[in-house]
């Protein structure tokens, strides 16, 4: 029961989290409490592997609440090995079965069949909890062709990122080059502008019609540098799929996505300030973007571009550079980083 509640739990805050509001919520993932728990069982049990005192324990969650952190772990060996097991799976059953036999031998130390009785019953408990805390439920998401598209790019891993800054550039002309700088922090909620010719910053939380201009900017440059991370977030589209489609530029095979942005129907709420628009998207093998266009009011006629230099910016994947049918870089963005 106790670990059925705490995995029901943690799939709630998932949802929640979920949600653009949602990152009111906070889970701490500790590992055993070095508490007047272990006094009460006796000081001859065994105690499991890591251990934490209160006060570190405390100070792991205010520091985690300060930063805006929906995940506490308190334990930076906890984490590590939770991490490394989901590359090598066999630690945890290892570490199980290291504290089983530390219990079974302590057991078999007991010669009192009833208090034998009692104490194989905690053992039964402890293995869950132990169970529980050493290993983090995945979290579930759609099988959609967009959330695999989002995935790819590390959509699972950004509840790990606190800030995005990065300089957007777009060539006008051969001399003329337009940047805008800004800087998301995603906790908080807040977006830094900054031009050669002015800066602020300006909270997202803002009623609709009082956020700046500039926010017009954030969005078209936020979906040029995030597009993969919009298609988890947004729920206002339609999409199809259709298989073995040249793309528009290099003629490379690929599957295409087209995206639909709805327009205000009762059933779908608007998204963005472009509400209608149309993306075609020209998927490799691994569901990266190579290639594709944007259709305004969902056009028949669109401008084709490619999806190129893709990096690795922290927990996840942005793609840098975007050129024209005539290979020329357009849109570029650099002074990335994640954080």
């Amino acid at each position: 029961m106790y670990a059925v509640t705490k995995a029901a739990l943690l799939q709630w805050a998932e949802t929640v989290w979920s949600e653009k509001s949602g990152n009111w919520l906070t889970l701490v993932f500790s590992i055993a409490t070095n508490t007047g728990f272990f006094e009460e069982a006796g000081k001859e049990i065994p105690k499991s592997f890591p251990q934490q005192n209160a006060s570190a324990v405390a100070k792991s969650i205010l520091s985690g609440v300060a930063k805006g952190k929906t995940k506490i772990f308190p334990s930076t060996l906890f984490y590590v090995m939770l991490r490394l097991n989901k590359i090598l799976p066999i630690i945890l059953p290892l570490y199980q079965s290291i504290e089983y036999h530390k219990y079974k031998n302590w057991l078999s130390l007991l010669t009192l069949p009833k208090t034998l009785s009692s104490m194989k019953n905690l053992s039964f408990i402890m293995l869950l909890i132990w169970a529980l805390s050493a290993c983090e439920p995945k979290a579930t998401y759609p099988d959609t062709l967009p959330m695999k598209v989002a995935l790819a790019y590390g959509f699972d891993k950004f509840d790990d990122v606190n800030s995005i800054a990065y300089t957007w550039n777009v060539r006008r002309d051969s001399v003329t080059v337009i940047t805008r700088d800004w800087k998301w922090n995603i906790k908080d909620r807040t977006v830094y502008y900054a031009t050669p010719d002015t800066s602020y910053t300006y909270s997202l939380d803002l009623p609709a019609d009082s956020l700046p201009v500039a926010d017009k900017g954030f969005v078209n440059d936020k979906y040029w540098l995030m597009f993969p991370f919009q298609l988890g977030w947004d729920t206002g589209y339609t999409y199809e799929t259709t298989e073995n489609v040249p793309t528009p530029i290099a003629g490379t095979n690929s599957t295409l996505l087209t995206i639909v942005y709805k327009s205000g129907e009762p059933d779908m709420p608007v998204t963005g300030y472009t509400p209608g628009d149309a993306y075609d998207l020209y998927l490799d093998e691994n569901n990266m973007i190579m290639e594709w266009v944007f259709r305004r009011g969902n056009g028949t006629e669109g401008r084709p571009s490619t999806w190129e230099d893709v990096q690795q910016f922290g927990p996840i994947k942005l793609t840098t550079t975007h050129s024209n049918e005539a290979g020329e870089k357009f849109i570029w963005f650099s002074n990335i980083s994640v954080n």
